[in-house]
């Protein structure tokens, strides 16, 4: 039978005194929601939890009760809830937070994003439908509703973008917030992206590296390598060769992921313990720092 070692390294990037971003920021959100069913204001009532803090992206948010947080997969991503009824994903949250380059507006984003969105071969029949003005967060934004057939499926969807301007750190940071529903569910889009929106608060941004970790996540498990591994709320993971890479995105640093950690996975020959595999981890990290 194979032994398996598991190696598990974390780096830092550090802010070093007289730092300075190349890049000037200021940021836009996207609030969207989809459903396999044309959109329409419903009466169903959202109850929303506690509010959490994302200080690293600068956000406050609230979910809708019930709502669980689920493990993030993509540098970015800073909340992925979803609501389980029947041992099925009825409802679903989703916030990013993406670094923009200098110049992109909330218009020239917003029009990147369909473009984007009609290039991919699951999609047909893409229609913007209207657009309107929509405050969020005492910000006036613009807003559109698009529909399109994904994978055969008829779908809706309306964002609203609006551009978010801070001047003492320079950012442009564009924010996504997704909220999506089961056809049978399309009456709660609504009401639940409107009180998404309305408990949205922007905070200072500051760096992980200064934030302490007050919980843990669900756990990450890979079934094929055999590990179970639980991240701090906030973190993401992806898969990468034999383990993953683990961390949470530095924006003050221009979206650097820090800190950063590496899981490894590798198979065990002979008789080699744990010493002899810390020797040949440390000689790979200082491979890897020497590149």
């Amino acid at each position: 039978m194979g032994r398996f070692w598991y190696n598990v390294s974390l780096s830092v990037i550090c802010w070093r005194k007289g730092y300075r971003m190349s890049n000037r920021l200021h940021g836009c959100i996207v609030l969207a929601f989809l459903a396999a069913a044309p959109l329409a204001a419903g009466a169903a009532d959202v109850k929303m939890a506690e509010p959490m803090d994302f200080p690293h992206a600068g956000l406050r948010v609230a979910l809708p009760e019930g709502f669980e947080l689920q493990p993030l997969t993509e540098p970015f991503d800073v909340v992925r809830a979803v609501l389980m009824e029947d041992d099925q994903e009825t409802r679903g949250v989703t916030i990013s937070a993406l670094p923009i380059s200098e110049g992109q507006t909330a218009a020239g984003f917003a029009d990147a994003m369909i473009e984007e969105l009609g290039k991919n071969l699951a999609v047909r029949k893409l229609e913007v439908r209207k657009k309107t003005k929509m405050k969020v967060a005492g910000i006036e934004g613009s807003a559109a509703v698009i529909n399109y057939t994904w994978r055969g499926v008829d779908s809706t969807a309306a964002r609203v973008h609006f551009v978010r301007q801070v001047d003492e750190t320079k950012l442009r940071i564009c924010y996504v917030v997704t909220v999506e529903a089961v056809a049978s569910k399309a009456d709660t889009l609504v009401p639940t992206l409107d009180e998404v929106a309305r408990a949205m608060e922007m905070l200072p941004f500051r760096s992980p590296s200064a934030l302490r970790i007050e919980a843990l996540g669900k756990p990450v498990k890979n079934y094929k390598l055999g590990y179970s591994l639980r991240l701090p709320v906030g973190w993401f993971s992806v898969n990468a060769g034999s383990g993953m890479l683990f961390g949470q995105t530095d924006y003050l640093l221009g979206g650097e992921t820090t800190p950063i950690a590496r899981l490894k996975v590798a198979l065990v020959e002979g008789n080699a313990g744990g010493e002899q595999c810390a020797k040949e981890a440390m000689a790979e990290a200082q491979k890897l720092a020497a590149e």
